[in-house]
Order: C-alpha cells, then sequence, then structure tokens
C-alpha cells in the first residue's frame, strides 16, 4: 500500500485553533482510508498543502525520491514574488500540481509545465449547518434582533501587533467602503468580526462611527453559530483559493454576496456576485441561501472526499 506524507504548517494558534491547512491535513488523515506515515523517507507520496521550506528541502535531500502533489492555494497579488519563490523550490520535485479553481490554475499555469489538477477542497458538515432559533442564539451572543447583521470572518490586515497595512487581496477596503454605503441608508448595522488580524477593518470602522463586535477567535462550534446569526455576509476579496466561508455560509444558509473570487461562481449564482472593480455594484448582489446550500452539500466530508482523493492523487495510489 502506498505510504503518504503530508506537508502541512503545524501551526497552533489562540483558543487551540489550527491553520485551515492543518485542517485539511488533520481531516484528510481521520476520515480517508488512505495510508500516511511520519517517516519522510518511508514515504511513496508526498503531499504538500502547507508552505514549510524545510520539508521540502529534506525531500529534495532523499535518495529515493517519492512522488510529490504540490498544492498551490492562491497567488496573492501582494505577495508574488513570495509565492514564486516557494514554487521555485518546490519545481524541481513537484511531479503535479493542485489547485482549488480555475483562476488559480490560469495563474500557476504561467509558471509551470508540469501537469496541474484541480479540486475543490471538502468541508466538514459537521462542523457547520443551519440552526433554527436565531433568536435565542442573538441573544447569548448580545446581538439584539432589531440590529441588521454583517459577518466578515477573514483576516484583512497584514503583519502582526497593531500593523494598519490592508491585505490588498482580501479587500477589506472594497469591504469598508460596502459597510459605509450600507450604514448611510441602514442605521441599525451592526457589524460582527471573527479572526486574527482585523486591525484595518477595526479601524475603519471606528472611523465611520460603525458599531462593530469582534470575537477574535471562536471554536468551530462558535463559528458555526455566528454564521446563524447574520442577516449577511460579505466577501469582498481580489484573490481567494476559496475563501472557505463561501462554503460555510452555504451549509448554514447564511446569505452572502461575494466577488468572482476563487470558488464564489461554483458555489454562488450569478446573481449573488458583484464586481470587485465597482463596489456599488454590491447593491445589485442577491443572496441565494438555497442555491449556495445545494451546491456546497456536493462538497461536504462524505460527498467529496473520496473524489477529492482520485483527482489529485489518482494513479498515484
Amino acid at each position: 500500500m502506498v505510504q503518504i506524507y503530508v506537508v502541512s504548517e503545524n501551526i497552533t494558534l489562540e483558543n487551540n485553533q489550527t491553520w485551515i491547512i492543518d485542517i485539511f491535513a488533520n481531516e484528510l488523515t481521520k476520515y480517508s482510508s488512505l495510508n500516511f506515515t511520519r517517516n519522510l523517507e518511508q514515504a511513496d507520496l508526498v503531499w504538500i498543502v502547507g508552505y514549510d521550506l524545510d520539508k521540502v528541502k529534506l525531500i529534495k535531500q532523499m535518495v529515493h525520491k517519492p512522488r510529490v502533489v504540490t498544492t498551490i492555494h492562491h497567488i496573492d497579488i501582494q505577495y508574488t514574488e513570495s509565492i514564486l519563490d516557494f514554487i521555485r523550490e518546490v519545481e524541481p520535485i513537484t511531479t503535479r500540481y493542485h489547485v482549488i479553481c480555475d483562476k488559480v490554475e490560469r495563474d500557476l499555469r504561467r509558471y509551470t509545465s508540469k501537469p496541474i489538477v484541480k479540486a475543490n477542497f471538502w468541508i466538514n458538515q459537521d462542523c457547520f449547518y443551519p440552526i433554527q432559533d436565531k433568536e435565542i442564539i442573538r441573544a447569548k451572543w448580545n446581538l439584539p434582533m432589531d440590529r441588521y447583521v454583517i459577518g466578515s470572518f477573514q483576516r484583512d490586515t497584514n503583519g502582526k501587533s497593531k500593523c494598519m497595512v490592508p491585505k490588498l487581496s482580501k479587500g477589506p477596503d472594497i469591504l469598508a467602503n460596502i459597510l459605509k454605503k450600507i450604514k448611510q441608508s441602514n442605521p441599525n448595522l451592526l457589524v460582527l468580526l471573527t479572526g486574527r488580524r482585523r486591525n484595518y477593518i477595526i479601524h475603519q470602522l471606528t472611523l465611520a462611527g460603525i458599531e462593530y463586535v469582534y470575537h477574535e477567535m471562536v471554536s468551530p462550534q462558535e463559528l458555526n453559530v455566528l454564521y446563524n446569526c447574520l442577516d449577511l455576509y460579505i466577501v469582498s476579496s481580489r484573490v481567494e483559493g476559496g475563501p472557505r466561508a463561501i462554503m460555510e455560509c452555504g451549509l448554514t444558509k447564511t446569505p452572502i454576496i461575494s466577488t468572482d473570487v476563487g470558488i464564489a461562481s461554483l458555489i454562488l449564482p450569478t446573481k449573488s456576485i458583484y464586481d470587485m472593480n465597482n463596489y456599488k455594484t454590491y447593491r445589485d448582489a442577491i443572496p441565494d441561501p438555497e442555491h449556495a446550500y445545494e451546491e456546497s452539500r456536493k462538497y461536504t466530508i462524505e460527498q467529496h472526499m473520496e473524489l477529492f482523493i482520485q483527482l489529485v492523487f489518482g494513479d498515484y495510489l
């Protein structure tokens, strides 16, 4: 049986949370029937899903050369040189690349002639699901029913500490402009934020006098509840491999509008997508929770993981 070694990132965050890349690695190990090894020298197949250059260097030094599948999540407009440095490092050992969507495939093809397979990641249906008692869960999180609650749970700021440099690939400037417009017509607006490094958007909300609630690190169970508290979720990114928030909103039946980024067109109908180059078009975007729910269900662990394995690793197993 093929022995598989997974290169993730092994990052432990606050509240015992892990980075999304490590969640992928852990879920594949837990829910698939594949054979994994923790000994790199024993590996027949290596999946590089995290950017660990130390492990890449070890693979280069191995006498026995395993097959290597490298996932490129996205090519960030602010960090093109960094990702190109990584691609240059993995290119000699990579036998096949994996990307999540058409846009990343198109970007990556500029830098490699190696085979590229495309497959969306799965999502854990046990973590994300609809909750009917909205009034009860809002009360528990001090979110009054008369407030129009818009959520944003994605990092928006570069660096650590109280840095105010926006991570432009996430489009926090677009989000800030949209929220300011909504505030003009809806004085009951309340913005709900989670996640690390939200300094930029918090600063913009404060300047605009927009009330917000911030829960920096929450558990997956709490995150599911917070999605269910929302009236609307807004994705404003310019570049993404996902984002995961689109499928998380889908499975929780959270109304969502998004730029045409990453997997947006895979999960959302055209009417729910607005133009990132003209933020005012958000006004024409119409959420369709039922459509997003049905499309997201296709990518649950029970529905999609085995297909993902066949698409990405296929004849290597």
